[in-house]
């Protein structure tokens, strides 16, 4: 399929949700750089006198460094259908770097900000953590400890599979989502809870400091402090968590809209440092605004007497004598810093505009996302021989026994005449995300599998003949079950067990015995993200063959069967963009076709079909 064409089925929210992290690129990129140009004008140069500049500039480099990791590869996966993270070894060991390393170091940078600004206010003397040498020392040491802590990239992640494609995991462990875990302590929790804890303690001691009034000339000053650690904490608890929380613990495939809105959300944290500043910085605001020429070094001006005395003695005069001239233009000054500010927010307002219009175009996107993915109901199984039919939803397996005989004729839109008497709940593991049936223990009952993707499990219930199930037998540790099938591919008559494991990348085999057991399950590498399984003897060998939708990849694999329950990798085949089924259909009695389902609300007609030979 031409680009072009790929472009055009792209719906407007999710080109909304492509485009406002490509913006986020370029707007973002600009603040911090003018934001470290500005650190590191005059004003600022004296970093003996304020160490904590360091930690600014390095946090604008780190923000930078944020932007051009999965943010860059939202936009990428969308528009281009490739991602950084699986385009080359090179480029996978990088990004899968850059994405932690970037994120917990610019966390930490902030954690020692607020360390130093509660030991400025907290001691009558600087300490060695307020010293310059003291901040170059911690700053890089935790450059070095980050680093160290996320080497393994460089090292295992990262090998190409059998067909080609590149696995972002490595081959003696599995990185994702277990790196995910970690990151979510490392870059949001450790991080929140010692911002919080100093933050508390600096508001403390100026409260404290106020009513003994120690500091009543610079009252202004350490209340301008207070007010940004407080607003960056606020904006990091409501801006950074929930996005890795979801990528820790409800990571779907394909990645949902929400989810990379909340994504987005994050990654413009990392952009707004320059509006903090400007807000709340007044030496920061007031080199802003000369820069840009809205403010002027000669708003006061001194006596003949005074400037004399100042080149003498160079101190600051103790009075200084304002005409009406220059409080008229110390006015307007003031005026142009309220425009600025006012401004800074409106680029505030119009980078979540794309926010709230990606959330309001994807409502139904999402909910009917949702339905297909297991969040209501799932793979609905119905039988016309009185067979229940079953269900899945949240943690349950809904089983209703059918009253009539029923005919569906395809396509199936509409079942009229359906009464069903009851129905019972069976209690499965976290997230039940797929459901199949057979006849698994001999005694022609029709018997359930349900694939748990939250509890990386596989479990059976097995009919006791009146429409009633047996409790769940965890027979498989899975690793991220997205889809189950029950099938018989090594021609012994018994049903076997096949998973679509996204996790894993692979698809697991487990044979069964006819009496209810299977036997340890056998991995086949596949695409990334598998998460649709057919079945077909799809070379004419009369061995039952597997296609294998990978959603990441925008592919499916062949895999060609032995007849004795093994798989060869046979040939990938491109696809649109996020093929989430995948149908094999007989033709001429000899053929085979596959059709392919990309997920697109409003449209369901077929992304692409491959003609047997």
């Amino acid at each position: 399929m031409s680009s072009n064409t790929t472009a055009n089925t792209i719906s407007s929210g999710r080109l909304i949700v492509a485009y406002y992290p490509f913006s986020l690129i370029i707007v973002g990129t600009i603040l911090n750089l003018t934001t470290l140009f500005i650190l590191f004008r005059p004003v600022f140069r004296d970093t003996t006198r304020q160490p904590v500049v360091y930690y600014m500039r390095t946090i604008a480099v780190f923000d930078i460094l944020m932007l051009y990791g999965w943010n860059l590869d939202h936009y990428l996966d969308i528009v281009h259908g490739f991602i950084l993270l699986t385009y080359t070894i090179p480029t996978c060991k990088i990004f899968g770097f850059l994405n932690y390393f970037a994120g917990q170091s610019s966390a930490w940078l902030r954690v020692f900000v607020c360390l130093d600004r509660y030991l400025a206010v907290s001691r009558l003397h600087r300490t060695w953590f307020n010293r310059r040498k003291g901040v170059s020392i911690i700053i890089s040491t935790i450059i070095t400890v980050i680093t160290l802590f996320n080497l393994h990239f460089f090292i295992f992640a990262c090998f190409h599979r059998s067909n080609g494609t590149i696995n972002p995991n490595a081959q003696l462990y599995r990185i994702y989502p277990l790196w995910d875990y970690i990151n979510l302590g490392v870059y949001n929790c450790a991080p929140f809870i010692f911002m919080v804890t100093l933050n508390t303690s600096v508001i403390y001691h100026l409260l404290q400091r106020r009513q003994m009034q120690i500091i009543q000339n610079s009252r202004i000053q350490h209340r301008t402090i207070s007010i940004t650690l407080v607003i960056t904490t606020f904006l990091f608890l409501i801006m950074t968590i929930p996005a890795t929380i979801v990528a820790a613990f409800f990571f779907t495939t394909p990645t949902t809209t929400l989810a990379k809105v909340l994504d987005s959300t994050l990654y413009t944290y990392h952009a707004l440092s320059f509006i903090i500043y400007f807000i709340t910085f007044k030496e920061f605001r007031q080199e802003c605004l000369i820069l840009f020429g809205c403010y002027n070094y000669n708003i006061f001006t001194l006596s003949h007497n005074s400037v004399e005395n100042f080149m003498n003695d160079p101190q600051i005069p103790t009075t200084i004598t304002i005409t009406p001239a220059q409080q008229n233009r110390h006015n307007k000054t003031r005026v142009y810093a309220l425009r600025c500010i006012v401004g800074a927010w409106l680029v505030g307002l119009i980078m979540l505009i794309p926010i709230i219009m990606s959330i309001s175009l994807s409502k139904i996107n999402v909910f009917v996302h949702a339905i297909i993915q297991g969040t209501t109901t799932v793979n609905s199984y119905i039988s016309t021989t009185g067979t229940p039919i079953v269900s899945t939803s949240n943690n349950s397996v809904t089983s209703m026994t059918n009253n009539t005989n029923v005919t569906i004729n395809p396509p199936v839109r509409k079942c009229q005449n359906l009464t069903f008497t009851s129905y019972m709940s069976y209690a499965t593991g976290t997230k039940p995300w797929s459901v199949a049936a057979g006849h698994l223990n001999g005694d022609n009952y029709t018997d359930l599998i349900v694939a748990n993707r939250n509890s990386y499990t596989v479990g059976i219930y097995f009919n006791n003949g009146d429409g009633t199930f047996q409790n769940q037998k965890l027979v498989i540790n899975g690793s991220l079950p997205q889809y189950v099938i029950a099938k018989d591919v090594n021609d012994d008559q018994n049903i076997d067990i096949l998973i679509a494991e996204s996790a894993s990348n692979a698809i697991g085999v487990s044979l069964g015995n006819g009496y209810g057991g299977f036997t340890a399950e056998v991995d086949y590498s596949v695409g990334m993200y598998p998460y649709w399984i057919d079945t077909g003897d799809l070379n004419g060998d009369q061995n039952v063959d597997l296609v294998i939708v990978n959603d990441y990849n925008s592919n499916v694999d062949v895999l060609l069967g032995d007849g004795h329950g093994r798989f060869d990798t046979g040939y990938t085949y491109s696809t649109a963009q996020y093929p989430v089924a995948v149908a094999i259909i007989i033709r001429l009695v000899y053929f085979l076709d596959m059709v392919t389902q990309r997920f697109e609300h409003g449209d369901d007609s077929p992304r692409a079909i491959h003609h047997g030979e």
